[in-house]
């Protein structure tokens, strides 16, 4: 089996057999959702890697209905591949979300995700960064900045099919009232593409279920209703009002193999 992980690692992968117009072909792919670190053994073949950074937090306002924190960004979004003549092992970090801010805090940055072709030394095969945390809310400063999309690269051995940056949190706000509405968290990229290659049909069904996550929502101060957590993989979470912020959701990370 040309995909094997560190027996330390409980790691999820499939077979998926004579994919639509493609023929006698089998694919072999793994979902790596739980942020940490995994070594995988892989090859050869064509090594797709579609990558989702974390989502920011959103940020947290004191105990007062006319503040509003800001949403926390998405993480970034690259999808594309490598081929390896050869087995070869690379590490796969995948990002956690970021915290939701405390009282007048700001939201924790999402971590990045990376598929790393030589960690030690620091090249990566693809990259896809977290989202920031959204900004806090006091007394002086009433409503909190959205926090910033996470961004994407490359290394020299992948090709890139498409990367996008991750969309930013929304602005803290008040309404006429002057109650305060946290911002919306910032939604994850979607793949929206796949590679000119026999396996296409077979890659769209697989990456169709795995669209990037939504930012969470907002609070509301006044009536006081919760920010919700943003959505895997990406997702900022929602800024709060009135409340604490709301958490930024992991990144992924999807490995296809194919033969070349």
């Amino acid at each position: 089996m040309p995909i094997k992980t560190d027996p330390t690692v409980s790691v999820d992968w499939k077979t998926v057999r004579d994919p639509p117009r493609c023929g006698p072909l089998a694919l072999q792919y793994m979902v790596l959702a739980t942020p940490g670190t995994y070594t995988v053994t892989v090859g050869p073949g064509r090594l797709f890697a579609a990558v989702w950074g974390g989502g920011g937090g959103g940020g947290g306002t004191q105990a007062y209905s006319t503040q509003a924190g800001g949403g926390g960004g998405a993480g970034g979004m690259v999808f594309g591949y490598a081929d390896l003549d050869s087995e070869r092992t690379v590490v796969i970090e995948v990002g956690a979300g970021g915290a939701g801010g405390g009282a007048g805090a700001a939201g924790g940055n999402g971590s990045p995700s990376v598929v790393w072709k030589d960690r030690a030394n620091l090249v990566w095969y693809a990259y896809a960064g977290g989202g920031g945390g959204g900004g806090g809310a006091t007394t002086s400063s009433p409503t909190g900045a959205g926090g910033y999309g996470g961004g994407w690269s490359y290394g020299a051995e992948f090709v890139v099919i498409e990367g996008y940056q991750g969309s930013p949190g929304q602005d803290g706000w008040r309404d006429a009232r002057g109650y305060g509405h946290g911002g919306k968290g910032g939604d994850a990229p979607s793949t929206t593409k796949v590679a000119s290659y026999c396996a296409k049909g077979a890659l769209l069904q697989l990456l169709k279920t795995w669209a990037g996550g939504s930012g969470g929502q907002g609070a509301v101060g006044y009536p006081k209703s919760p920010c919700t957590a943003g959505s895997q993989p990406g997702g900022g979470g929602g800024g709060g009002a009135n409340s604490t912020g709301c958490s930024g959701a992991p990144g992924m990370v999807v490995l296809i193999l194919a033969p070349l």
